[in-house]
């Protein structure tokens, strides 16, 4: 396959709405972009079904309501899974349904979030969080257990 031909192709899969993209750093320290299948999962060594179980955890914690990614990981029965169950929402694109914002990391920081740390604050602030420094003040209030 010439230069030409993996234009083509690249440019197809693409286009494909069924697509998923991978964006990563290599050895380098350069930015790569790879495409995967639909069948091929983005988050290392999870499937589909492990990633849906997050997500469905996640849409069931309410609004003005907290939980850390260890306490997450603990109602899914995989107590030592708290930076996968990060890596899991991190990959989270439907913002409305899934409130990845309302996990939080165990000493109270808000943590990573997909749209910037600024925005996560925001939406926790709208919920009635008081955050100081990037922590949530009085956490165990807000602390919701499945």
């Amino acid at each position: 396959m010439d230069l030409t031909d993996k234009s083509k192709h690249f440019r197809r899969r693409a286009l494909n709405p069924n697509t998923n993209f991978g964006v990563g750093v290599n050895p380098a320290g350069r930015s790569t972009l790879s495409i995967h299948p639909p069948h091929q999962n983005l988050v290392w060594g999870y499937s589909g079904r492990c990633m849906d179980k997050v997500w469905d955890l996640t849409k069931k914690i309410p609004r003005g309501r907290l939980i850390t990614y260890g306490g997450l990981a603990r109602a899914l029965g995989r107590s030592r899974a708290a930076r996968a169950v990060g890596n899991v929402l991190n990959k989270n694109r439907d913002f409305v349904n899934i409130p990845c914002h309302r996990v939080v990391r165990s000493d109270g920081q808000v943590g990573g979030y997909a749209l910037g740390e600024k925005k996560k604050i925001e939406k926790l602030k709208r919920e009635g969080m008081k955050i100081e420094k990037g922590k949530v003040v009085d956490l165990e209030k807000f602390l919701y257990n499945f």
